[in-house]
């Protein structure tokens, strides 16, 4: 496999979502295109995150289901995050659509494994793609972290390696 089938399988597994964890902290993942999707998308979720239980996760499909099934999408407002949402649902969601900012714990992970997926088969010293040299100009710790985290594991399977069986 490589980097890019490695970033696509990511992409795939992380499609938009809101959940609240067993504590009740509450997350979003996504990628929306537009300025106005950003906010409309984060209304609508502050607007409707009672109808996400404890320890669930909802894909912004599913969350835009369950607000059209407890709530008329008459009502213009309504109609408007549900279609937004439903939007951000299509987005793919990779490392350069992230945006500027701050990222969930979530989003967090998701680009670091991104960054370390490209250090394993391209090596610490390799060019990032475009989308991942803006990602890590965006998203500096993450950057940071992941190449810590990458010298940290070679460095330990290098150990590894060495030691007398």
């Amino acid at each position: 496999m490589n980097i890019a089938d490695d970033i696509n399988t990511l992409a795939e597994a992380q499609k938009a979502y809101v959940e609240f964890d067993h504590v009740k902290r509450f997350s979003m993942f996504f990628a929306p295109t537009t300025p106005y999707e950003d906010s409309t998308a984060r209304h609508g979720a502050a607007s409707f995150d009672f109808l996400i239980n404890r320890s669930e996760r909802l894909t912004f499909e599913q969350f835009a289901d369950r607000i059209q099934k407890h709530y008329s999408v008459e009502e213009p407002r309504t109609a408007e995050v549900v279609r937004v949402l439903r939007a951000c649902a299509a987005y793919p969601v990779t490392a350069d659509r992230l945006g500027a900012g701050e990222i969930s714990e979530g989003q967090s992970v998701w680009l670091k494994t991104c960054f370390k997926a490209h250090l394993r088969e391209k090596g610490i010293g390799a060019p990032l793609p475009a989308d991942l040299a803006l990602a890590s100009t965006r998203h500096g710790p993450e950057w940071d972290e992941s190449r810590a985290e990458f010298e940290l594991e070679s460095a330990r399977g290098r150990e590894a390696a060495a030691a007398p069986h």
